[in-house]
């Protein structure tokens, strides 16, 4: 009975134990892909979007179709590697919420950039070294060309900006989940980037107007700080973000499922715009109706009130007052001469 009294509590602890080491070795077992859906689960759980649930699977399904639709590539595990190095950076930057169509665009955006990290070609070490020098020649060219155009932008905030963007962009080399970055310019398409870059000078000042004109960033104040809201940042910042749209446009090519939900959601948000005005215009005739009748209302009171006041007049005035009031007038006017008859 005492040997039952000892082993019983041993076996409890071996159960335990067990239990402990079976999430590390069934994790230790799994394969490369569904370490990296664990991996990709855990940062959508950190920062949970605004998903029904259902769509949080479908979101991760995508992405595990994405990666599977194609034969694994001998270096595949490098390639998972750099989704899973790159999927925070590009998480925290997706802006979630009920849209339908929004979230289909992002389940196509993410699946194109995680079909064309594991077939495209991964660029080589010295492959890597040409973009970041591609880069930030791009990103020097661009912030030289706003000191020029603009005068008035304090050099240190430029630079700043340049430096925290051109940081972004960087990480994007060495975890090449974006397709932008995963292969060297060739010299044609650096050549069309500067002067696509020249040419959106328009584009610039129409932000700058958008920012409040010229006077907002002449206006005086201390100019040493550079937060987020500085106009000097935001003109900065939003014009390298044309630089960087400008830069997809002429070197990604997206597959017709993205161009399919891209063309979707910008429907839906011109159906949602359109409701938006028609709602707002009837609220206007809503309260321009309502203003019309009160004016009518005002206007009928007023008469009552004149009509009530009237009657209650006449009907404190005496009876007989009009009739003794003209027989007085009467009897007071003075008798009429009478000529004497010749």
């Amino acid at each position: 009975m005492a040997y039952q009294l000892i082993v019983a509590p041993s076996r409890w602890i071996l159960l335990l134990l067990a239990s402990l080491t079976c999430p590390v070795a069934s994790l230790a077992t799994s394969s490369p892909l569904e370490q990296t859906l664990a991996a990709i689960e855990d940062c959508i759980a950190a920062s949970p979007p605004a998903w029904p649930h259902a769509w949080h699977t479908e979101y991760v399904d995508a992405i595990r179709h994405a990666l599977t639709v194609c034969d694994e590539p001998s270096d595949y595990v490098l390639r998972l590697n750099a989704l899973r190095e790159g999927f925070p950076w590009y998480w925290e930057d997706v802006k979630t919420s009920e849209d339908r169509a929004l979230f289909e665009l992002q389940c196509a955006e993410i699946t194109w950039y995680a079909g064309s990290l594991v077939t495209s070609v991964l660029a080589s070490e010295d492959d890597r070294r040409a973009i970041r020098e591609q880069v930030k020649d791009l990103w020097q060219n661009a912030a030289d060309s706003l000191r020029s155009q603009f005068a008035f932008l304090d050099p240190n905030i430029v630079s700043k900006v340049q430096t925290d963007h051109l940081e972004k962009c960087l990480r994007w080399v060495d975890a090449p989940l974006k397709p932008i970055f995963q292969r060297p310019f060739a010299r044609d398409q650096m050549d069309r980037i500067r002067e696509g870059w020249h040419e959106l000078r328009y584009a610039r000042v129409d932000l700058m107007r958008q920012l409040g004109g010229e006077d907002t960033f002449l206006a005086p104040g201390p100019r040493e700080a550079a937060p987020s809201d500085h106009p000097d940042y935001l003109l900065t910042y939003r014009s390298l973000e044309q630089l960087d749209s400008f830069i997809w446009s002429l070197v990604a090519r997206p597959p017709d499922d993205y161009v399919q939900a891209h063309q979707n959601y910008w429907k839906a948000q011109q159906r949602q715009r359109q409701r938006t005005v028609v709602a707002r215009a009837q609220e206007q005739r809503l309260k321009a109706q309502r203003s019309r009748q009160l004016r009518q209302t005002e206007y009928l009171s007023f008469l009552l009130a004149i009509v009530l006041e009237s009657a209650e007049y006449l009907g404190s005035s005496p009876a007989g007052e009009v009739s003794d009031g003209s027989h007085s007038r009467t009897e007071d006017a003075a008798p009429k001469e009478v000529m004497p008859m010749r």
